[in-house]
C-alpha cells in the first residue's frame, strides 16, 4: 500500500509546477499535523531532545514546518524523477 501511494504522489506531483507542488504539500502538512498523532509526537520528542529551551510554542511551530518541509520534499520528487536530461534523450 505504502508503495502504491508514493508511485501514485510520485506521478501526480510531476504534472505541477513547483510552486503548485508546495501548496498541496503544505495543504497535506496541515492533514498530517492534525490527524496523523504518531508523526507529530515523533516530530515533538525529538524537537524536544534536539531543543529543551525552547519554548513550547516555537517547539509547535518547528515541528509543523518540519512537517510541512519533509512533505515538501517528497512531493518535489516527482519533479524531478520525470525530468529528462539530454543523457535521456
Amino acid at each position: 500500500m505504502k508503495a502504491f501511494l508514493f508511485k501514485s504522489i510520485i506521478k501526480i506531483t510531476s504534472k505541477l509546477s513547483l510552486s503548485q507542488s508546495r501548496s498541496v504539500a503544505r495543504f497535506f502538512g496541515k492533514l498530517a499535523w492534525r490527524f496523523s498523532a504518531k508523526n507529530k509526537r515523533n516530530t515533538l520528542r525529538n524537537i524536544n531532545e534536539c531543543f529543551p529551551e525552547l519554548p513550547e510554542q516555537q517547539k509547535q511551530q518547528l515541528a509543523k514546518d518540519t512537517i510541512d518541509s519533509t512533505l515538501m520534499n517528497l512531493f518535489e520528487l516527482g519533479l524531478l524523477w520525470d525530468k529528462k536530461t539530454d543523457a535521456n534523450d
